[in-house]
């Protein structure tokens, strides 16, 4: 019997970490069935079974499963040395995976002095387990790469991020936190096994409690109903790599192709590249005009933002009519792809070629005041998925996110990521109350304040 009892927890514990990693793996699976994913969790520790092993089995699988394109993409950063690219991938699960077996160690300790000290109360080891959840989803969602030189964690396992799917859920999001909601997306798994192990009009009574709000909020939620806008951008999805003994004729070639995009609609006066759309040392010294995207050159002028990688810097420039009105180099730097962290400095040659990596800046950001458009506040990449909050003062902006997705273009296992970058950009719009023009390598979207992506006229 005993044996069969460990076996059916065991499947429990598996039921929640698919529940909670698929959702986000493949869209084919729905994406409320993450609202159910702590259920099974839950149950196991109502009936005083849960242990730190379930924890890590349940983080590591979970884990495991969700970030399988970041493991591909290392492993092909890596080139020759792929297999240091999945070692390093599966100690991060582990360091993951050992993290949430800690927070179970820790809720149970406190709940153990608390009963020992007072007196015993029901649920007790259900509530724990639910403390554990949040510890864990936020040390995760905000901390989990101190480790790494920055404080700032992964967000992309945060289950809300999924709610955006049907943005009316999410209307309390910005008024009370996302600390505070998710407390209340984990409270309606724990009233709902405390009804199936006991059901009572008291526990009945506490569900419909905290359901009440996720129901309110699809009545007081409304939105002016437009599903389309007018806006004169163009996304341009080329990357344009300097390999060339002349600068004038790599010029030549992205006006070229500038030239050829405006002269299919006269209405853009803006064209927007993602992020390193540019690579060369042409930019290693700031540039105050290129001739070629003038009017003289490429017909008329027009304004055009675009990512600019070199040797030491990310850089967003913005031109208008081939004179440079502003650039901001960017103020974060990716873990692997830009950076490597002290810990991980002897594997430096290998994903850091070039020596010293990207550098963090701590300029300005670039206001952009664009005709029929308003006031814009372009962010690189990671500056809008790593920021928690918006670090620029200009709260009424529209923001534009130039998106460098195109390492998780390169297999077809870990292109589900591109599409959770575009999620979690959709959840930071709702967060921020601040719409976002998306535009990426293979995305180019109008997202209003409510996550929606507004389809163009």
């Amino acid at each position: 019997m005993a044996n069969k009892a460990i076996k059916k927890e065991d499947i429990l514990i598996f039921i929640s970490a698919l529940l909670y990693a698929l959702p986000f793996r493949y869209s084919c699976i729905p994406w409320w069935t993450v609202i159910f994913f702590p259920i099974p969790f839950l149950y196991v520790a109502s009936i005083d079974s849960l242990t730190s092993k379930n924890g890590f089995a349940w983080a590591f699988i979970s884990g495991l499963l969700h970030a399988q394109g970041g493991i591909i993409v290392v492993m092909k950063l890596s080139g020759d040395w792929w297999y240091i690219g999945c070692l390093l991938g599966i100690c991060m699960v582990v360091y993951q995976a050992l993290v949430m077996g800690i927070c179970i160690i820790l809720t149970h300790s406190i709940r153990i002095c608390i009963v020992s000290h007072f007196a015993n109360f029901s649920h007790s080891r259900l509530i724990s387990a639910a403390i554990a959840l949040l510890l864990f989803i936020t040390w995760l969602d905000r901390y989990s790469l101190i480790p790494f030189d920055v404080v700032e964690g992964y967000g992309l396992m945060h289950p809300l991020i999924l709610f955006v799917n049907y943005p009316p859920l999410l209307y309390f999001l910005p008024i009370i936190g996302k600390f505070l909601l998710t407390c209340v997306f984990l409270l309606l798994s724990v009233c709902a096994v405390m009804i199936y192990n006991d059901y009572n009009r008291r526990n009945f009574t506490l569900f419909c409690v905290i359901v009440l709000p996720w129901v309110l909020s699809l009545f007081l939620f409304s939105y002016v109903d437009t599903h389309r806008y007018r806006l004169p951008i163009v996304a341009m999805h080329d990357m344009f790599v300097d390999r060339s003994v002349s600068s004038q004729s790599f010029l030549s070639m992205v006006a070229k192709r500038v030239c050829t995009i405006i002269s299919k609609d006269p209405t853009i006066s803006m064209i927007i590249m993602p992020e390193s759309a540019i690579q060369s040392p042409l930019f290693d010294t700031p540039m105050e005009r290129i001739d070629v995207l003038n009017e003289l050159s490429i017909g008329r002028p027009v304004h055009i933002l675009c990512g600019v990688s070199h040797d030491t810097y990310n850089t967003v420039y913005w031109l208008y009519n081939g004179i440079v009105q502003a650039h901001s180099d960017k103020r974060h730097a990716m873990m692997m792809t830009e950076r490597i962290p002290r810990i991980l400095q002897y594997f430096n040659d290998i994903y850091c070629s070039r020596g010293t990596g990207i550098i963090r800046s701590d300029n300005e950001r670039v206001r952009m005041n664009i005709e029929n458009m308003g006031f814009c506040t372009p962010y690189l990449c990671s500056e809008l998925f790593f920021n928690e909050y918006p670090d620029d003062p200009f709260v009424e902006d529209t923001i534009i996110a130039l998106v460098n997705d195109s390492v998780f273009l390169e297999s077809i296992h870990s292109y589900y990521v591109i599409d959770l970058l575009l999620l979690l950009a959709r959840f930071k719009a709702v967060y921020w109350r601040r719409p976002i023009v998306y535009v990426s390598y293979n995305y180019f979207y109008y997202i209003d304040r409510w996550g929606r992506i507004i389809t163009k006229e």
